[in-house]
């Protein structure tokens, strides 16, 4: 693996470009856009800590989006060649590369399903609705203080932390709710996001158990896997009936 630093503004890589790694940003911001003019519409953000490219491992395609720094932005990247070595010889170190293809499967699948609402989801920059999470149970109080917290961006990723004696869990979470036996929450449990209609989503990310949502249920073994958020007040139950932890999910429209 080798690191990269990339001034503000230059290209990583362009649409159709060959795809022979994956990239790993390690400081500052990177932006997806969907072709190679500086001026199509972004259509991801990566922070720190996150994986781009990565398709590049599994399948020998052209590049299908464009990344850029947007700030300057140093990065680790990992070939081909690099990662199917890792995978027999040193499969931890693949760990992180493996997490990112779950969830961007996961993303994908969970977007297609609530494509029949709305078209797209929101892109970087678009003007998005305020979303304030507030803890109902003592349990929920863990996670998230008494008075809210505003979510800062999407997709808002949800699972539970491990325990000490588990291995890490193949997800990327951005609030990690602290579940005991007998677990109520999913590793990858749910996600937040925003349509490009400016609607708030819940959707499933294969839990066990799922997620109640203003009385209606999805995830778990049902077929619904996305529902919408009502501007306003949403009551929001992650896990089974009997789970702990409930939430109070307020929306505001985008001013």
């Amino acid at each position: 693996m080798s690191a990269q630093a990339f001034q503000a503004g230059t290209t990583i890589f362009e649409a159709g470009d060959e795809g022979n790694r994956a990239y790993v940003l390690e400081s500052g911001r990177v932006v997806l856009y969907s072709g190679s003019n500086p001026k199509d519409s972004p259509i991801a953000e990566i922070r720190p800590g996150e994986i781009f490219g990565e398709m590049s491992l599994i399948e020998e395609r052209p590049r299908q989006f464009a990344a850029r720094a947007m700030i300057d932005s140093t990065v680790t990247s990992l070939t081909r060649n690099e990662f199917e070595q890792f995978l027999f010889q040193d499969p931890e170190r693949c760990r992180k590369y493996l997490k990112s293809l779950f969830e961007q499967l996961r993303t994908m699948a969970s977007r297609l399903h609530g494509a029949e609402h709305s078209s797209a989801t929101s892109s970087p920059g678009s003007a998005t609705p305020s979303v304030v999470i507030y803890p109902v149970t003592p349990e929920a109080t863990k996670s998230v203080p008494n008075d809210g917290f505003i979510i800062p961006f999407f997709p808002f990723r949800i699972g539970r932390a491990s325990e000490a004696n588990e291995a890490e869990a193949l997800g990327l979470n951005d609030m990690w709710l602290l579940d005991t036996v007998p677990f109520s929450i999913s590793r990858n449990h749910a996600v937040i996001d925003v349509t490009s209609s400016g609607e708030v989503q819940v959707s499933d990310r294969g839990s066990n158990l799922g997620t109640l949502v203003n009385q209606t249920r999805i995830g778990g073994r049902l077929a619904k896997s996305t529902i919408g958020l009502k501007v306003g007040e949403n009551k929001v139950t992650f896990g089974g009936a009997q789970s702990p932890f409930e939430y109070r999910i307020v929306v505001s429209r985008a001013s």
